[in-house]
């Protein structure tokens, strides 16, 4: 965390200690009041105070990522219900266990811990959270409630959380089981019942973060082997030009160069270049070899995501289950690390998105329980194939067509001439979503476009296909294990620059009048087939020095993939293929367009990696348009109306849309907001639901009943995740419904991004 980052989080902390101060002041002093009173009003009005205490509470604890404080606010706040809808009086015994927690809240919220405060007061959280859902599952099975300490249980974990970890403890046995390697034990003594236990004699326990760094240091004689077969070709070349220069000398023969310092010169080429083969065959097989032993099955991380899909099935009102092919199908260790996200979330829109409700699925002649299938294949000896599908719905290509328009990913007129396979394609593009509710699942248009560029940072791609009532499926291609970086190296304004050869589909020179305009923009002719061409020069903003002499006989180009686009890059020369490191750029420069490492040449010379599948979305914003072009002037910062009851919540939210480049206002709640949209000139409303006078739902209807707002966008941003939550902001006129268990800025800017 970089020191602005740092001082900003721990301003807000500050801000949230005062904030949870207050709100705990008054709920311990209402929990001794409504004990003595006797007016069934007066303890209704208590009761809506601290209830609404807590609940602010709760979201301050969640904007500063306190996780035990929430999780005893989400108890305190479900038992305070019940006495809100009058289930239960309050009596003695219920008081005491609430203000029991309550005291474990001021525990937490004193805490000094400002580096990481998820983890303050974990355990006393969990005794107190304890306590009162032991109340609850009285209340819930018409037992009378304990007076003292309860012994119910735990509330359940979270269904992703609860996955993940089972996936990941999962993957750790298997690491140990295909690769002989298991964390080192605390002592030597034998556990009890393994003394019989024993290793077999041609096996060790290593633990996997040494074969990791052996692994990487085998990976670094890559660059002797290059430097080495750098040196073997420049001695090669020095023989060769003196042994020219000695045949071109004069006559008297005073230039010659002596016969036994040519032969040495000879012998010394010749040896060095047994010498590199030498180190190659060495290095390959080492390399190879230490990728062998970080081999995994797929197995474990996949029976993770049963949970993932039963609990979210069951959580949207649905039944599915999970079917699991090819788990002992292995990989390497760091590509199943790489694929667990992407799986996950294909998992997770096969549920939420594809899997119907059980009623809709018997009414399309299907069974009630819906399945989710993942299959592993070997797709070829270094490639795996690994298949996602559903046995649901299906994707509407005509929704998805309508997201893109409205995102301004294709115009209209593009569209119309897409086939449904290019349409449902448009689902990797970011921002593209036809979701309603933003939340944690889905809804964000982010989801697919990560997964479609985590998967070709392995090198790999994605497909989609679906049948509309049939389901669908998607297929992903990867690398058994990351290889040697193969790189086409290429020259533009005389600068180096490598293109994974993987994806390269082949190299072109042909006339410098080949290229024909059609539709604003060049293309070339690929057997039959227009392909866009765009100069790479052009595409990474390269200065062009209008003094250097270009050739003009002969264009030569690449033709590069990214996933089903092909584009032409028109370059000034191709040197050749190279095998390298490949190196990270470092945080300062982990977001340089266009760029995805670095690497060195023999030479020494560090040359950039192309990324394909940025410098494919680059080209296409660029439109044809020529370098230089003068830019356009910058438009006005856009106004946002932000309303939010909780201070800390509207410091978080101020500071990250501030950011972001918006202007905002703050309303502390919706009659605020509402005086303030009166005087015009916003361009975006945020709302919390819940808060005093004038709640979200409310503001939003006034909203769309205004004549010269109704067409303002409304994003809520709400803890309520019920599905009669969600429809009520469908009803209300919002145009995005934010929910989830954690904040994540990237969700709220790219949903404000999508409104404006």
């Amino acid at each position: 965390m970089d020191a602005k980052k740092a001082e900003f989080q721990r301003r807000l902390l500050e801000t949230y200690r005062v904030e949870a101060a207050e709100h705990l002041a008054v709920l311990s002093a209402g929990l001794v009041r409504v004990e003595g009173e006797t007016d069934r009003d007066g303890r209704r009005k208590l009761i809506e105070e601290i209830f609404r205490e807590a609940h602010s509470l709760k979201g301050a604890s969640r904007a500063v990522g306190l996780r035990s404080a929430e999780s005893v606010c989400q108890s305190l706040e479900s038992f305070l219900a019940l006495w809100k809808r009058e289930e239960i009086a309050p009596e003695a015994g219920q008081l005491d266990a609430l203000l029991r927690a309550v005291d474990v809240l001021s525990r937490i919220v004193s805490s000094p811990s400002d580096t990481a405060p998820q983890e303050a007061g974990e355990e006393s959280a969990r005794e107190a959270v304890e306590r009162i859902e032991g109340m609850l599952a009285a209340v819930r099975d018409g037992l009378p409630v304990p007076e003292s300490k309860a012994s119910g249980t735990a509330p359940e974990a979270a269904p992703e959380a609860a996955s993940e970890a089972a996936s990941e403890a999962a993957s750790e046995a298997a690491s140990e089981a295909a690769s002989g390697t298991a964390p080192e034990a605390a002592s030597d003594a034998p556990r009890a019942g393994t003394a019989s236990v024993v290793a077999p004699a041609d096996t060790m326990r290593i633990k996997v973060s040494t074969i990791d760094s052996l692994s990487l240091r085998a990976e670094r004689l890559i660059e002797s082997k290059l430097t080495a077969q750098h040196h073997a070709r420049e001695a090669t070349r020095i023989a060769e030009e003196l042994r020219l220069a000695g045949l071109g000398s004069d006559e008297d023969g005073s230039c010659r160069i002596p016969a036994d310092l040519q032969a040495r010169l000879d012998a010394l080429a010749s040896s060095m270049e047994r010498d590199r083969r030498s180190l190659e065959v060495l290095v390959n097989d080492l390399i190879d070899g230490m990728r062998r032993i970080a081999l995994m099955p797929f197995g474990p991380m996949l029976e993770g995501f049963r949970r993932t899909v039963r609990d979210l099935a069951r959580d949207r009102g649905k039944d599915a289950v999970l079917a699991v092919s090819g788990g002992e199908t292995e990989a390497d260790r760091h590509v199943l690390d790489g694929l667990r996200d992407p799986l996950l979330h294909l998992v997770r829109n096969c549920v939420d998105h594809g899997i119907e409700t059980p009623g809709a699925r018997r009414q399309a002649g299907k069974s009630a329980t819906g399945t989710v299938s993942i299959v592993v294949t070997r797709a070829s000896g270094t490639k795996i194939r690994i298949v996602v599908s559903d046995d649901g719905a299906g994707i509407d290509a005509d929704k998805v067509r309508d997201a893109a328009i409205r995102q301004g990913t294709v115009d209209a007129a593009r569209a119309a001439r897409m086939d449904r396979a290019e349409l449902l394609a448009l689902i990797f593009e970011s921002g593209v979503s036809t979701s309603f509710t933003v939340s944690e699942i889905s809804g964000r248009g982010l989801g697919m476009a990560i997964v479609r560029d985590t998967v070709a940072a392995l090198g790999g791609s994605v497909r989609v296909e679906s049948r509309p009532g049939a389901g669908s499926a998607f297929a992903i291609e990867v690398p058994v294990a990351h290889t040697t970086f193969r790189g086409i190296l290429v020259e533009a304004e005389e600068r180096p620059f490598l293109l994974a050869a993987n994806r390269v589909e082949r190299m072109l020179r042909v006339p410098a009048d080949a290229p024909r305009t059609v539709g604003g923009g060049r293309t070339l002719d690929v057997e039959g087939a227009a392909v866009s061409l765009a100069d790479l020069a052009e595409v990474l903003g390269l200065p062009r020095p209008e003094a250097r002499e270009r050739g003009t006989e002969m264009l030569h180009a690449v033709i590069v993939v990214a996933g089903d686009t092909r584009l032409a890059l028109g370059v000034d020369r191709v040197v050749g293929v190279q095998e390298v490191l490949v190196r990270g750029l470092g945080k300062q420069l982990v977001h340089v367009r266009g760029i995805a490492g670095a690497t060195a040449l023999g030479s020494g010379q560090t040359v950039p990696i192309l990324d394909v599948n940025d410098l494919v979305r680059m080209a296409r914003k660029a439109g044809g348009k020529p370098a230089g072009a003068a830019r356009e002037e910058p438009k006005a910062r856009k106004r946002i109306l932000l309303a939010e009851d909780s201070i800390t919540s509207r410091t978080l939210l101020r500071g990250i849309l501030e950011g972001a480049g918006y202007a905002v206002q703050t309303a502390v709640d919706g009659a605020e907001a509402w005086a303030a949209l009166r005087g015009g000139g916003y361009d975006l409303v945020i709302s919390d639901v819940e808060m005093p006078r004038m709640d979200g739902f409310q503001l939003t209807e006034q909203i769309r009943r205004s004549e010269g707002m109704a067409d303002l966008p409304v994003i809520l941003v709400t803890t309520l995740d019920t599905a009669r939550d969600r429809e009520r902001g469908i009803d209300a006129g919002a145009d995005a419904y934010i929910v989830k268990s954690s904040f994540d800025q990237t969700t709220l800017l790219e949903t404000v991004r999508r409104h404006l």
